[in-house]
Order: structure tokens, then sequence, then C-alpha cells
């Protein structure tokens, strides 16, 4: 049976259109954009599925989740089917994309986007793609693509801007079921087949949505085409179903507009004319830009506006007739980069090229910027005097003179670079756009998202009715700041007024309050917002549509809710003051500690001190208008050490920062191996260390204590008998006592007696803010007595990392550490007032700090009692050094108490105190091997000096110059004026070149004050791991490298370079022992060594190349997994370390089953380790106790290594915000419920270093003195064998010759008798 909607345009030609119905505006609706277009598609009757990245939004509750697969199976099947997804999921998908166009799938799409790049993969897929301005207008397109979508067979996509409308709360007008039915239909509905393409394919009729995919009909859909039947498919899809989508799609608008009552055109706007600029643009960009015109009037410059509403097809000759014969267009689109044209540009320039238009692209730059009204003026004005392929709004062309450093900088590079500026587009004094009466609503956010201003928008669209637009703010904690969310209302209809230059309500929050606390502000909020805008309010109002916010709760859980929001409506300023944003909210930012003064050469890359100064600081600020083009920040690349300081941002934190009593400290270390941010400083020294440092502190402020030098003896035993009796207290109140007795007994004339005074007052200034415990196995053995070695401990809590987590007063069993509350006063000699706005205690907890910077390494012996100890391990003893602290010591924004944060700090930790003693032993062999060459060069010149002719001398040294001469240029000099074979000057300069390349490798490893990195790091994507990809933000002390994409194919590629490296370094060891031990092999060197490889090295020379940790976030996907095993076969120096956050929450990932076949194939190293282990007596060392000994088998070298660490996600997250109560989702206690329970089992699987073929490994000038000596043994034993032999013959022969000589004798004597005495004797 034909449609009777496709049969209804027939009907009114032939009778005159008399029962055309009347326009139906629709449902009131309040909410964002993903919800209205969700509430749609149910209305639709189809089936909402959602792509990943939007699983989890309240609005689409019930939805499928099996992304564009699940989507396209259900459309084939015959099914409505509305699609909600992201770029990333569209980006992805985009093979399926393509096959959904093959297909004929009539799909409505949703995509949510921050730029027009998915759109043009949609369109180059061949998709329809439509961009509306406002939600109402994505209602009506959604309607719209329905539609089209099941006339033209063929998917379409409704793009939606995430930021202003995506996610983004409006009043709309929702079609009723009834409209949509009529406008729809049903999919079972036969439909009149229009094209050529369909009555061939279905005959006179068809399906309305047709089952591709029918149980009934035994055919096959898809396969290979070859070339020719290729060729002959493309032209086919052209012909027949592509030339009338555009035709498709304006009938669907044209009808939903009619229905509806409000047009939508492709284009909307007039005609151009003689505008002096024509501005194109798409969505609430559109909205604004038009709002901006008509504002500025006929005020030079006159702009005409072009909204651009559907994308592709491109209406074409459309855009010709409004262009008109305007030569000028700018087109406003967020871009990304500035490497070429926006999308939307590039689209616009192939369809009007022929009509001898110039185009501009007026970029926001940045993913999700905001437009601001004033810099669009600004650009349009600046566009109008002088046309330019690019502008960028609101960038500005010169630094304020309140960063003087940043405005000679910029003075610096207008002279050296010509057109510097050329993209600058300066903003012009604030504009207003919004209408009369309306209230602007403004949130900043540290922690949370968006949902308190969508809860207000929704919550003051219903209860006031009127108007409204908002913008969510999804960039801002990628970008390292604060967001900040808006909404503005209106009683009248208006114009999205772009980002508004001010709030006429400002609040601030750590975290958004949630709960009734919510509700409360929420009632504060709407009576404030109607109280600006002159509207009564009533509170029956007010409830219906808290009523309606809350409808999802439990009857009981809406009347509580709707209580408080009363409560707060009838106290609006004590419920909203406690987040009101006053004007002194906004501090200096902090300086980073210890921050370099300077690069060692020169440049800007890896100068932390010109980072600080140009970038941190005014980011830090929130001057971020302050920042202009930078090659840095082209490179987004962030120094170590120079970040704004991060956690300050969070004020005394979520539940204050701890205070620590010294006195009650055991030094079980769980505070300052648990805590996430690094934020409890701890070091250890004996009491003669202590005051040995804070005189030597005195002195590096050109000040001097060294009279105290002769009492440090007195002083440390009468501190000794302090720790013994208080156990634990403030340095300087131990310093005055221990000085007071101590100079009391020595007798001092009054005039030294101040002056030791004086001096211990000047080292009590230093250090004696420190807080000292003396606990077990620190500084007292098991037996409670004092250890002749004996440490204190010191510890302190960093006010400027600390984001009161409260987890290391939770772990504290002794209660050492306590929330504010419970703290002591400061002790009166370190006691500090407010400075500058700062409150006294935090002055006094960053003097402590400061004091702790005086304090050398921890010492050697105190740390190795603390590995040993059981209780602690070798956790509390690498975090106890500084070499264990450093890769994880600048600033970040994690979220408070991460588990992420704290799992990557644990592990770096554990690596670097298992890696720096093969820093020192090899920083130790290179300077004897330096040592043995630079004797051999001395001895060379020894012998070479022609002392005997002193004018041969004379003469080499001459032909020298004056001044210092390179020791190589002399020795060839010198050749010249010695005669005969006395020298060798050609091992005099191989031993010299040898001895530069040693000294070159031993730069490289650093020095003990400022050592080289003992590995680095590659950042994977996830958001366990967004705190350390934030700009400007660098935690890593360490080189650090973001990869989102592919992060193990670029480790591997770094660990080959690494390993490249390796292999040059050990050419030069290798060349320069032949130098010393047999200079004649080292002739051939460079033609032997330079076959060396990576396999060909020794474990000592492996150790050679910085090793590489990937650092990933398991719930960001497996698709990284596949490459851990060919990465680990490879035994480069690549460790994998990633974070399992699903423990207990999901079916175990990948990488379980990636670790578990890694370790049965005994492939490299594979652990699994936890940031909290069993809760009995080593439970702090027990979670990681497998990873150090992971780490200290890596360090050895010759294998890669896979380690899991179970970091449990909490309720702490950006999205869902945070519990009231730390207990809620403890994650310490989730760790080890998980690994008592053996859902995360630890251990660690050693594989046996790889053999490498003996072909490879050889050394040929090894082997050959192998086989020489090897010759010479058998020489020897020949010789041996002979001499042996000889031995034996010579002893044989005198035994005969002996033997011989008897029997002649005998014989003689026998003859002698027989004949008498006178016979002859016969010889």
């Amino acid at each position: 049976m034909p449609d009777a909607g496709s049969s209804r345009p027939l009907v009114e030609r032939l009778f005159g259109g008399g029962h055309r119905r009347a326009a139906e505006p629709g449902q009131p609706f309040v909410g964002t954009g993903i919800a209205a277009l969700a509430e749609v598609a149910r209305a639709a009757g189809a089936h909402l599925v959602v792509a990943d990245a939007l699983v989890g939004e309240p609005a689409l509750a019930g939805a499928l989740d099996g992304g564009f697969a699940t989507a396209l199976g259900l459309a084939l099947g015959g099914e409505r089917v509305a699609l909600l997804v992201g770029e990333a999921e569209l980006a992805a998908s985009a093979a399926l994309a393509r096959e959904a166009v093959e297909r004929r799938v009539p799909l409505c799409i949703v995509l949510a986007s921050s730029t027009l790049v998915g759109a043009r993969r949609a369109a180059e897929a061949g998709m329809a793609v439509l961009v509306p301005g406002t939600v109402a207008e994505a209602v009506d397109h959604a309607c719209a693509a329905i539609l089209a979508a099941e006339s033209a067979l063929v998917p379409v996509v409704v793009a939606l801007d995430g930021p202003t409308l995506a996610f983004a709360v409006q009043v709309a007008g929702l079609p009723s079921v009834a409209l949509l039915g009529r406008l729809l239909g049903r999919p079972a509905d036969s439909v009149h087949s229009e094209s050529v393409a369909e009555r061939e394919l279905f005959g006179e009729h068809r399906r309305r949505i047709p089952r591709w995919h029918d149980a009934t009909r035994a055919i096959r859909l898809g396969g290979e085409l070859g070339p020719q039947a290729g060729r002959a498919a493309c032209a086919a899809e052209r012909i027949f179903f592509t030339r009338d989508l555009a035709r498709h799609l304006d009938t669907a608008l044209a009808r939903v507009g009619e229905s509806t009552g409000r047009p939508l055109p492709a284009v909307a706007g007039a005609k151009l004319g003689k505008a002096d600029l024509g501005l194109v643009a798409t969505g609430a960009f559109a909205e604004t830009a038009r709002a901006l015109a008509a504002t500025l009037g006929r005020s030079a410059p006159r702009l005409g506006v072009l909204a651009l509403r559907r994308l592709a097809p491109l209406p074409e000759s459309e855009l010709v007739e409004l262009v008109g014969a305007c030569r000028k267009l700018a087109v406003i689109e967020r871009i990304e980069h500035a490497a070429g044209a926006g999308v939307l540009t590039a689209t616009l320039r192939g369809a009007l090229s022929g009509a001898g238009v110039e185009l501009a692209t007026l970029g926001v730059a940045g993913e999700g910027a905001s437009l601001v009204a004033g810099d669009l003026a600004g650009g349009g004005r600046a566009l109008a005097e002088r046309f330019r392929p690019l502008l960028l709004t609101g960038l500005g062309k010169a630094a304020s003179d309140a960063y003087p450093k940043r405005r000679a900088l910029h003075d610096q590079f207008r002279r050296e670079l010509p057109g510097w500026d050329e993209l600058a587009a300066p903003g012009e004094p604030a504009i207003d756009l919004r209408p009369a009466g309306a209230a602007t609503v403004r949130f900043e956010r540290l922690l949370g998202n968006g949902s308190l201003a969508r809860d207000a928008a929704r919550l003051l669209g219903a209860a006031l009715g009127g108007h409204l637009h908002s913008r969510m703010d999804l960039q801002g904690a990628a970008a390292g700041l604060s967001q900040h969310d808006w909404l503005v209302w209106a009683p009248e209809p208006f114009a999205d007024p772009g980002e508004p230059p001010a709030g006429d309500l400002d609040f601030r929050f750590v975290r958004p309050p949630e709960g009734g606390e919510r509700d409360l502000f929420l009632g504060a909020l709407a009576a404030l917002v109607a109280r600006r805008a002159g509207h009564e309010l009533k509170e029956r109002a007010l409830r219906a549509a808290g009523e309606q916010l809350r409808s999802g709760l439990a009857a009981e859980e809406v009347e509580a809710r709707c209580a408080d929001l009363l409560a707060g409506f009838a106290e609006p300023e004590v419920a909203a003051q406690p987040f009101l944003a006053g004007a002194s909210a906004r501090q200096p930012a902090a300086m980073p500690p210890h921050l370099p003064v300077a690069s060692a050469d020169g440049g800007a890359l890896g100068n932390a001190a010109r980072f600080w100064d140009q970038i941190g600081l005014p980011i830090g600020e929130g001057a971020v208008e302050e920042l202009l083009p930078d090659p840095t920040l082209a490179l987004a690349a962030v120094p170590a050490r120079c970040s704004p300081v991060g956690a300050s941002h969070l004020g005394e934190g979520l539940r204050g920062r701890p205070a620590f009593l010294p006195e009650e400290c055991t030094g079980c270390a769980a505070c300052w191996t648990l805590c996430p941010h690094s934020a409890i400083e701890v070091n250890a020294q004996p009491i003669v260390a202590l005051l040995e440092s804070g005189i030597t502190a005195v002195g590096r402020t050109g000040r001097s204590a060294e009279l105290l030098r002769r009492f440090v003896r007195k002083l440390a035993e009468r501190l000794a008998f302090e720790a013994a009796t208080r156990r634990g207290g403030a340095l300087g109140e131990w310093l005055k006592s221990a000085g007071g007795a101590v100079f009391a007994a020595a007798g001092l004339a009054p005039e030294r007696l101040d002056e030791a005074r004086g001096a211990l007052a000047l080292v009590a200034t230093e250090i004696g803010a420190l807080q000292v415990a003396a606990t077990p196995s620190l500084y007292f053995s098991q037996a409670g007595t004092a250890l002749s070695d004996g440490a204190l401990l010191v510890l302190a809590v960093d006010p400027d990392r600390c984001t009161g987590c409260g987890i290391c007063v939770a772990e504290c069993a002794p209660e050492a550490l306590v929330l504010p509350k419970a703290a002591p006063a400061a002790p009166a000699d370190v006691a500090v007032s407010a400075t500058e706005g700062v409150p006294a205690r935090l002055v006094a907890e960053r003097a402590t700090i400061r004091a702790f910077g005086q304090l050398p390494p921890s010492d050697a012996a105190a740390v190795e009692r603390v590995a040993v100890e059981p209780k602690l391990g070798a956790l509390a003893a690498a975090l106890l050094t500084r070499e264990g602290v450093a890769p994880l010591a600048g600033f970040d924004r994690a979220l408070p108490g991460s588990p992420s944060r704290l799992a990557v700090r644990q592990a770096l930790g554990l690596l670097a105190r298992a890696l720096a003693p093969q820093r020192a032993v090899r920083r130790a062999d290179l300077q004897q091997l330096g040592e043995r060459l630079a004797a051999a060069v001395h001895t060379s010149l020894g012998k070479a000096l022609p002392d005997r002719d002193l004018a041969a001398l004379a003469r080499g040294l001459e032909s020298a110059g004056g001044g210092a001469a390179d020791l190589g240029e002399l020795a060839s000099r010198l050749a010249g004026a010695v005669a005969g074979e006395r020298v060798d000057v050609a091992r005099l300069g191989h031993l010299v070149d040898a001895a530069r390349a040693v000294a070159d490798l031993g730069a490289r490893l650093g020095t003990d004050d400022d050592p080289s990195p003992l590995f680095s790091v590659v950042v994977g994507p996830g958001e366990a791991l967004a705190w350390a990809r934030q700009f400007p933000d660098n935690p890593f002390a360490v080189p650090a490298t973001v990869a989102i994409a592919a992060p193990l194919a670029l480790a591997r590629g770094l660990a080959m370079a690494e390993a490249e490296r390796a292999v040059a370094a050990a050419r030069v060891l290798r060349r320069a022992r032949l130098e010393l031990e047999r200079p004649q092999e080292a002739l051939l060197a460079p033609e032997l060594l330079a076959r060396l490889a990576w396999g060909d090295l020794d474990a000592a020379e492996r150790s050679l190349a910085v090793p590489i940790i990937v650092l990933i976030d398991e719930s960001a996907g497996d698709s990284e997994a596949g490459e851990v095993n060919a990465l680990l076969a490879a035994a480069l120096p690549v460790a994998v370390v990633t974070l399992d956050s699903a423990c207990g929450r999901g079916p175990r990932s990948a990488w379980w089953a990636i670790a578990a076949t890694a370790a049965i194939a005994e492939a490299g190293i594979v652990a699994h380790a936890a940031i909290a282990g069993s809760a009995g007596p080593a439970g702090v060392a027990s979670g990681m106790a497998p990873l150090a000994e992971a780490w200290a088998a890596f360090a050895v070298g010759g294998r890669g290594a896979l380690v899991r660490l179970l970091a449990p996600g909490s309720a702490f997250s950006a999205a869902s915000g945070f519990p009231a109560d730390l207990a809620d989702d403890y994650v310490l206690d989730r760790a080890r419920r998980a690994v008592e329970a053996r859902e995360f089992p630890l251990g660690c699987r050693i594989a046996a270093a790889p053999s490498t073929p003996t072909a490879l490994r050889v050394d040929p000038f090894a082997a050959r003195e192998a086989r020489a000596t090897e010759h010479e043994a058998e020489l020897a034993a020949l010789a041996e064998r002979h001499r042996t032999e000889l031995s034996g013959l010579e002893v044989e022969l005198r035994h005969r010759l002996a033997e011989r000589a008897r029997t002649r004798l005998l014989e003689l004597a026998a003859r002698r008798g027989a004949g008498g005495e006178n016979s002859p004797v016969v010889s």
C-alpha cells in the first residue's frame, strides 16, 4: 500500500491544499542537545544506540551500548535506529561508515564533536550532514534526518557542537508522538518506490526501512568486487543514489518545517549584497555572528552573515546566489592547527572556486574553544582593513606591562621576524549581545563535571520559563586550567551571545556540591536569578521544576530534595555565600621550588626559568589571554620542575591539610609511601649531620655560624638526650634547649656567649622549623636503645602539593598525622603571621618546606636499615631517598587521592632506587678509565718530548702559537720537531681522542649534584593518566613524551635509538681499552667495531642505554596489548607499566592474558603489584614487593618487563565529583580486598637472560686474544710433555748405562778371579 505521507503532496496539488494541518511547535523541553535528540528518537520508535564515549550520559539511560556495528546490524535487519556517536568513534569506524553507505542503510546518526572533522569524515564516506545552530533546530533536523535517510536510503548525520549544543542546555520544542507518526510512519510501512533504483530493486513498492538481511530471503550482501565490477559499482552509486540526495534532504527539511512552523533552509541568511565582509559559519557560531552583525548595524565594517545548515551535499547554488556581489568571505570555525585551512574553509573553497570570491579563516583555536563577540568583532575589523588567509580570534599582538619579560621577548620576535603578529586579531572592548533583562551565571570548577551547570539551566528553564543558552567547558581540565561553565537566561528568545564578557553571578567550587547541598544551592540560585531579572518566582513553580529535575529518584528522596531546594530559595544569600567568587579569590601563582636559573645551552628548550616567566606564570595567574605565539608553545614542551604549583588550587583541600605530631610518629612509612601527590617530605639524618647542614645553610645566606662547629659534638649529645626523652618535636625548640645547656656548661665569656647564641639562632632560623622524630629502626634499636649511627626522621607536609585527600590520616595508625582541628598551634619560635593575604599556617608550612631543602640526601646507612626492615621494605627506602622521589617531583593537577598517580609514584621510585647503583658503577668505571687514559697521555708526552734537543722543542711550541693550545693540535705540531722514532704521535692522538670520548660519556651521566635521568617515560592515553598529560603541568623530572596513539610502537623506536647510543658508547669503551692494553690491535678497531650491534654487548655495556618506561591505562583499550610480546622478545631496554583500575568491576582485560602468556613463555620479566597489599604487619611493603623484585632484575639489563599495577578507580573522578566520605570508596581498601581475595594475585616471574648466538656476542679482539691464549696453552702443554718425555728418556738412559757399566764391571771382576791376580786386563 502506498505511504500516506508520500501521497500527500499529490492530494494537495489536486485539491488546493485545503486539508493542510496547522503547524505544531512542539512540547516545551529544557535540556541538552543529546537529551533532546534521544527523546526524539524514542518518540519515533527508534532503537537508541550509543558509542562508548557517550555511555554514562544520564539522558541516554537504557540505550544500547554497542556502537556503530550494533546500529548497522539493527538497521540491516529493518529496524529504525538512531546512533549517538563521538568523533573518535566515528573515526575508528570509518570502514563501517562506508559500509553503511554501500548497503543503503537509513541510519540517523547524531554526532557530538567539538570540530567539523567528524562531519567531514561522514561526508567523505557518502553520508548527508546537517549542522543545526540551536537545540530547537537540532530537534527539527533529527526529524528531517530520519525522514531523508529512509527516503534516500543513506545515513544522515546531525552534527552537534559539543560545548554549545550536545552537552549544553537550551529550551526547545519536542514534536509529539502523533506528529512524528504522521511524518515518519512506521518501519514496516509499504511506501511507493520513487526512484529508478528502488523500482529496479523492489518493484513499485518497498518496505519503508528495507530488511536487507532477511532470514526469509537467501541472498548474500557484500563481497570483494574486482576492478571492473568496482568501477561499475562506483558509477552506479553516483548515478542511482547520490544524485538525488540533496533533493531528498530539502524535501524532508521542508516537510518538517511546514509541520512545526519553523523554516529549515540549507543556508540561512539574507543576500550579502554590498557587505564589506561576509561571514560564513555553522552551529552556534553562526548564531553569535548574526547577533553581532545586528548589534553593529551599519557601522564599519558592514558584516553580512550566512549560516550553513547543510554541509553535505553542499548547497552550492544557494551559496553562490546569497554571496552575490560580496567578494570577501571569512569562515568562522574551530581549528586545531595552522598547517592548512579549516574543514569548512576547504569545503567552501571548492564550491566557490569559480565565483571570484576570496576566502579567509577566522579561526577559533583549540578544540572546544568558545567564541567571544568582542574577539569576533576585532577579527572582522582586521580582515576588512587587510584581508589575510588566516586570523586567530582573540590573539593579541603584544604582552601587557604586567609581564615585562614576556613583552621584551615579543619585542625581540617582532624585530627579528617580520610578520610575527600576522595571525593576531586582538579583540575589541567587551561587546554584550545579551538581551535586556538577561541574567548570566558563571561556574568555575576545579574538579567534577558540568552537571551542576546543566541542573541549574534545567531548573531555571522549567521554573522561570523564558529562554536560555549555556556552554559546558569540555577542555579546561585537559589544558591544565580550571573549567568554566556558563548560562544566560532571558525572558524573550535570543541568539547565542557567545561567551559573555562578564557574569552577573559568579560561583567558584573546588568541587560542585552534591546531594541535598546541591539542591540548597540551586534553590538559592533560582531566587537570585529571578531577583536579578525582576521576575516573580513562586514556590509552587520552583517545587514543580524540582520534582521534574529529580524525577528519576524515589518519592521520598524527591520530597527531601525539594525541601532542600525550597530551603535554599528561602535564604538565598546564606545558601549561596560559600560559593560566591570574590574579587580577591585569585592569588598570584606560587613559584615552583628549586627553579633552575638558566639552561645549560642557553636555548629555550629545557630552560625552566624561561618557561616559567613566559608561560607558566601567566597561566598560573589565570592570565591566559597573555599567551602569544611562542616556539615552546608550538611544541607543548614543558621543562622539568617549572609547572605552576599545582595543588594550591585546592586551598585547604577537600578535608584540610593534615598536621604532623612528631612525638606520636613510629616511622611506619605509611604516610610517605601512600601519598599519591608527593606531599609528604621525608628525610633521615644523624644529629651531627643535621647540625652541619644548618651551619652550611647559614653560610649560603652570606652569614656565618662556623663558631658552632666546636660545639657540634656537645650539641649532638644534648640533642640525643632530647630525642630519647621527647621522642619528637620541633627542631628549633630542641636547639634552644640544647644550646642553653651546652653554652652554660662551656663557661664562655659574655661576648663569646652572645656570639654562640647568635650563631645558634641563625641555624634555628634556617632549619628550626623542621619537625623531627626519633623512631624505631631509624633511631632506636629493637631493644629500645639509641643506635650509634641512628638518624632522626624529618617529616613535613608540603601545603602546595597536598590535596587534602585524607589517605595519610586514614593510614597513620599512631595518629601522628591529624586533621587541622586536632593539630596543635605552631611553636612560638617559628610562628608566622599572615602575609599579603596568605594565611599564617600556610606561610609557616612553606617555611618548613624551605628548611627541608637545606638538608642533604637521607643518610645511606639509615636508608639501608629501612630497606631490610620487614615492616618497611624497599618501597619505604626508595621514597626516603632523593633519587626515589625525584622522578615524579613536579606539580600536576591529579585528582585528590589519585590511585593512578600513587601507583606511578611508587613504581618510578622503586625503579630509580634499582637503577641508581648501576649509574654509580658506570660513573666510577668511566672515571677510572679516564684516569688511565690521562696517565697514558702523560707518559707518552713525557717520553716524546725532545728534552735533549731543546731547539726542536722550541720550534714545535712556537708553531703552535701563543696562549692555550689544543692537546691534539700540540701533538701534531710537535711531530715535526721530534726526530726519528722517538715518539708515536699517531698513538698520542688516539689516546687523546679516546680520553675525550670517555669524558663525554661521563658527562652524560651528570654529577652527584646534578645527575642525569635514570630513565625516560612515554605516557599513553586514558583517563587514569590525564594528570600526566595536562599542559602546562609536568610532574616528571625525567624525559617524558606523550603518545596518545601507539605508545608501545613509539617506545620501541625510542628504545632502539637508546640501544644505538649504547652501542656507540660500547665502541668508545672498547677502543679506549684497546688503546691502553693492545695498541697495535687498536689500529684495526674502527673497521671491526663498526660491526658491533646491540646483541653483541655484555650486561655492563647494555646498562649504558637509558631504559624507556611506558605508562598504559588499561581502561583506554586493549589495542596495544598485542605489541607487548614483540617488545619483550626484542630484549630492548623497555618496561611496560599498565594500570588496572577496573579489577573486581568487570571481566579481566586483555592485558591480563598477555601477562599470563608472557609469564608462561618466560619472555622477559612479568610482575603483578598493587598500591596496597595485605593488611598485616608487612602491609606497607607487601603490595609493591613483587615490583621491587622485578626492577632489580630489569636493572641488570638484557630483558624487557611487563608490570601490571592494581590502582582501583574510585568515586574520586572528574566525571562524577566526590563522595561525601572517604570510606564511601576507599581505594586502598579495595586494593587490599582484591589482593587478599586473589582477584589480583601478586607475584613476579623472571625469565632467564636471553642467550645470544656466540657469533653475535663475540668481540673480535677478545676472540683473537682467546685464540692466542689457547695456542700458547697448547704450546706450553706440548713443551711440558716433551720435557717430561725427555726427562724420562734421560733417566732411562742413565739407568741403562749404569746397568751396562755394572754388568761390565762384574764380568771383568769374574775374569780376574778366574785368571789370577797377574792376569792382564782386557779393555
